[in-house]
């Protein structure tokens, strides 16, 4: 029995079958197969379609309109450029590139300045990081939760009167804060 692929292949390359056999075969499997029957009609319809294509519509509305809208839409791309042309000024170009060159040219002379004040400036070490104390941290930390109305302030603020390596002002600080 003929497939479905083999089937369409005839009827679309031989018109149903060239040899008895081969027509044969088709018409056997055409009416074993629901689908390959309905095909059969729809394809003569396409054949006559293509062999005698309609004329479109004189007076077809939908394209008369899309033809309108391209007839605009080239008039007024047409007007526009027009437009630009009479309201481009002469030499706009030669402006705006001699402004860039006088911009690079500046940028150049800047670097020039600016790297040889770095060859003829002194080079010096960073400055010290400045360290807090782990006294100051207490006594900050004390501020903070004393403000906040937590009692564990009093413990940050006797760390920085019993340690030795406050300084006097730390320590007053916090004899202070203490009284309070």
């Amino acid at each position: 029995m003929m497939s479905c692929d083999d089937f369409l292949k005839i009827l679309v390359e031989q018109g149903g079958g060239r040899d008895d056999a081969t027509k044969a075969a088709f018409e056997e499997h055409r009416r074993a197969c629901e689908d390959c029957e309905k095909i059969v009609p729809a394809y003569g319809e396409y054949e006559r379609a293509m062999s005698s294509p309609e004329n479109p519509r004189e007076n077809d509305p939908v394209k008369a309109k899309v033809m309108a809208y391209a007839r605009d839409r080239i008039a007024r791309e047409q007007l526009a450029e027009e437009i630009g042309k009479l309201t481009r000024r002469p030499g706009t170009s030669t402006v705006r590139r001699l402004a860039m060159a006088a911009l690079v040219a500046a940028g150049f002379a800047i670097g020039l300045l600016v790297g040889q004040n770095m060859r003829t400036t002194e080079l010096r070490p960073p400055p010290e990081p400045i360290t807090l104390s782990p006294s100051r941290n207490h006594l900050d930390a004390a501020k903070a939760l004393k403000a906040l109305g937590d009692e564990s302030w009093r413990k940050h603020a006797e760390t920085v009167v019993a340690d030795p390596g406050a300084s006097p002002l730390e320590k007053e600080e916090a004899r202070t804060l203490l009284r309070r």
